[in-house]
This record gives C-alpha cells, sequence and structure tokens, in this order.
C-alpha cells in the first residue's frame, strides 16, 4: 500500500532533476551558514547582507557613497547598507541612503531611506508643534516601507490624515510580533517618546505567523533568522516567555534540512509547517497580549489596536478566522481589513512589482478608511 505512493514521490524527485536541474538551489539551507555563521551575523537575526547574492548579477555599492543597489531577479537581500541594522532593535541612527532595485525591464524603485536619531525609519509630520499626542506604528516592512521613500511609507500616510499626532514608524524588514514585543520589553521607549499621550497600532498579516513559529518557507529565504528568538507560552498558557533562539531547535532544523535536500520539495515551494493549530494563534495573541501590556506599563497607552491588512497573495488568508477568533479570546481590539477584494484593488493601486509590498499609492487608499476608524478608537 505505501510502495505504491513511495515509488511516484521517488519518480518524481528524479524526473525533476533531470528536466529541471536549475530547481536545486545550492544556496537553499546552506547548513554551514546556518551552524557556523560569519561573527558579525551574530549581532542581528535581520542582518541578512551578509548572505552572497543568490543572483550573479546582484550587485553592493558600499555605503559610502550612500547607494545599496540590488537585482530583483532571485535574490532580495541586498536591500540596505550593511551597517544599517544596527541591532534587532533598531535601525543605524541618522542613516541617509538610497535602495535601487533592479528588474529585468530595467529600475524597478530608486528610494531615499533614512532613520532619525533613535534609528527608526523617518516620519514626515509637517507642523510637528500641532502635534500633541503620538501614534506608534509597529509591523514588517509594510509598515517600515520596502521600496518606498520617506513620505511614502504607511506612517507618514497617517500623519498626514491625522494631523494630532506625531507618528512613530517601527517597523522592521522581516519582523513577526516577536520583534515588537522585544522593542516594548527591552527598549525604554518613554525617552524616546516625548508627548505624554497616544496609542499604538500593530499591522498584523496572516503570513506572519511563519516568521512567528520560524516555519520552513520563512527561513528557506531567510536563513539568519534562525538568530531571532523563540517565544513559547509559558507554563500557565497566559503569557508568552523566550526560551531561546530558532537555532537551538536542532531537531526542527534538521529536519527542515531533510525536506529542502528535496527537489520535489523545492519545486513545490513546501513549507513545514503545513497547517497551523488553535495553539498557534494563540501563541500570536498572547505575543500580541504581552506587546500590549508592555506598552501600556512603558506609555501608559489604553490599548494597542491591532490592525489585519489586506494582503494580495490569498494562500494562507485561509488562517485570518483562526487568528482572529484568539484575538478576540485576549481581549485585543483589532480592526479587520482582510476582506477587501485587494486583487481588484491592486489593479488600481499595484504594489511594488516583483516583491508584493504595498506602492505608496496603496498605503494613501488604505489610509483614507484607516485614520476615520483610528480616530474613533484613540
Amino acid at each position: 500500500m505505501i510502495g505504491g505512493p513511495l515509488l511516484l514521490l521517488i519518480s518524481l524527485e528524479l524526473a525533476i532533476r533531470v528536466i529541471k536541474p536549475e530547481q536545486i538551489n545550492p544556496w537553499r539551507w546552506n547548513a554551514a551558514r546556518i551552524f557556523n555563521p560569519p561573527k558579525h551575523s551574530l549581532n542581528s537575526p535581520f542582518h541578512r547582507l551578509i548572505q552572497p547574492p543568490r543572483d550573479p548579477d546582484a550587485s553592493y555599492l558600499d555605503h559610502e557613497i550612500n547607494t545599496v543597489e540590488f537585482s530583483t531577479k532571485r535574490d532580495f537581500s541586498l536591500r540596505y547598507p550593511k551597517d544599517f541594522f544596527n541591532d534587532s532593535l533598531r535601525f543605524k541612527p541618522n542613516s541617509d541612503f538610497r535602495s535601487i532595485a533592479k528588474h529585468d525591464k530595467g529600475v524597478l524603485f530608486n528610494v531615499r531611506i533614512r532613520s532619525d536619531s533613535y534609528g527608526r525609519r523617518l516620519t514626515i509630520n509637517k507642523e510637528p508643534q500641532k502635534r500633541t499626542k503620538f501614534l506608534l506604528t509597529m509591523g514588517c516592512s509594510y509598515v517600515f516601507g520596502e521600496g518606498l521613500n520617506d513620505e511614502g511609507t504607511m506612517a507618514s500616510s497617517l500623519a498626514r490624515k491625522m494631523p494630532d499626532y506625531m507618528v512613530y514608524n517601527y517597523g522592521v524588514p522581516g519582523a513577526s510580533p516577536v520583534q515588537m514585543w522585544q522593542k516594548a520589553s527591552q527598549m525604554d521607549l518613554r525617552a524616546e517618546i516625548p508627548e505624554a499621550k497616544g496609542t499604538a497600532i500593530y499591522f498584523l498579516y496572516a503570513f506572519q505567523l511563519q516568521r512567528l513559529l520560524g516555519s520552513m518557507k520563512w527561513l528557506r529565504y531567510t536563513p539568519l533568522s534562525v538568530y531571532g528568538p523563540w517565544l513559547a507560552m509559558n507554563k500557565n498558557e497566559d503569557d508568552v516567555e523566550i526560551r531561546g533562539r530558532l537555532i537551538d531547535r536542532k531537531i526542527l532544523l534538521g529536519w527542515y534540512q531533510l525536506l529542502d535536500a528535496s527537489a520535489l520539495a523545492q519545486w513545490l515551494n513546501f513549507d513545514w509547517f503545513p497547517w497551523y493549530t488553535a495553539d498557534d494563534y494563540r501563541l500570536m495573541a498572547l505575543t500580541l497580549k504581552s506587546l500590549e501590556k508592555h506598552l501600556q506599563r512603558k506609555l501608559g497607552i489604553n490599548r494597542l489596536v491591532v490592525v489585519l491588512g489586506p494582503y494580495l497573495q490569498g494562500g494562507i488568508i485561509r488562517e485570518v478566522p483562526g487568528i482572529i477568533a484568539a484575538l478576540n479570546e485576549e481581549k485585543l481590539h483589532s480592526l479587520d481589513f482582510t476582506h477587501w477584494n485587494l486583487r481588484e484593488l491592486m489593479l488600481r493601486l499595484p504594489n511594488i512589482d516583483g516583491n508584493h509590498h504595498p506602492s505608496a499609492a496603496h498605503n494613501r487608499f488604505v489610509t483614507r478608511f484607516l485614520a476615520p476608524e483610528l480616530e474613533k478608537e484613540l
């Protein structure tokens, strides 16, 4: 009974290796790089720049000339200067450089990226003297503004619509709620936010489950993320705690390497975990609940607003009901924008071609609806 399916899998594996030898990606799961990394990689779980480019024509120009140039064919790791990721919590303060993305058809984007004196992505807050309250925007590269100028980010878009709020961009490329939890628990946020009152919003996308749990698909493309924290529920299952780093999960990583040695798994873009459980959703919600508690203690916010954002690629959208149920169970307040028909929306407001990040026009459009909702909440 087992012999037939097993023979079929072996036949498919051999066929792909013969017909599509280019499918075998030599950079996937380079064990030597994961388990014996260059020393400076340990300073930042997000310092993906030390990975050799997967693409032979991906180029890197030194930060001394304030330009980063990369090819978008297969590798998106060469996006930022080598020293931009100061550590896992903040960027290098007062950075100012250009990020240039190449595409088969030419230049995809050529944008200016700056950070402020506290190492946050710069937000354009006009007439700051009139802004008496703070608004923290937290999340991944969708919040940071991958491929956008400073004025095109979600934070800058909100600042234009909410003139009473000083908006701060705490987004980090490649982040999940874990990294925002790190920021809130380890940083002195009150020292860098002078406004007395305000609130925070976290932009949650279903694919962040992959990052939270350290899925195979996520670590496949950003292998140095294994140096990020491994968060789990505590014994009482009412909060989260750090159990170490993802690199400490040797059995899981070994299983990943075994699976991903298969040409068939690479061709199918196979992921592990292939499904998510109620405990996974609860871990996501508990991490955000713990984030809320840290922000309440340090900044005195009333509550964290979780914005479930629209996402173009629909595969993992099936996880949204489970995530919302877990958020409700932990009494986290959320605004659900996942029901938008984003495929139609993107026909009018296209994302950045080739990497699925929102365009500035997309952020302006979303902000038209989000800002009034936030005003009600705040």
